[in-house]
């Protein structure tokens, strides 16, 4: 069994034929390290998109908490300027003698147990003593 491969390359002109020979130990070896070219490098391409998709993902998840924590700012701020507007209207209530000091009222000892709330709670809570003031 022949352990080369020889290749004749025909020249024109009459010069004499080249002739190029590959052992074919050498040809498996150039064969396996091509296969294993290509096979890295459709991983490494897969392992790329793979990972280009999750960047754009936690873009877009960290542009949605971005929103929601500009949201939640916003209506900590909302809900602080009401309590404000419904304390000044108790105190100019109070003041006014439409009515009493409570000891429920909103500048009193339910004004510290209030900024303990959570916000649902707080808003509910505000509700109330806005919906008592105006029923006085």
């Amino acid at each position: 069994m022949k352990d080369k491969i020889s290749i004749l390359i025909h020249t024109p002109g009459g010069k004499e034929p080249k002739i190029i020979s590959f052992k074919i130990k050498y040809i498996k070896y150039f064969s396996v390290l091509v296969l294993i070219f290509f096979s890295l490098s459709f991983f490494s391409y897969l392992l790329n998109v793979f990972f280009v998709q999750k960047y754009f993902w936690l873009k877009e998840k960290e542009k949605k908490i971005k929103t929601v924590t500009n949201l939640n700012r916003k209506y900590k701020e909302d809900l602080n300027k009401l309590r404000d507007n419904l304390i000044k209207l108790e105190n100019y209530l109070i003041e006014r003698g439409v009515i009493k000091k409570d000891k429920d009222a909103l500048g009193g000892l339910s004004r510290l147990k209030a900024e303990e709330l959570s916000d649902e709670e707080y808003l509910s809570f505000l509700i109330s003593q806005s919906e008592k003031l105006f029923n006085q």
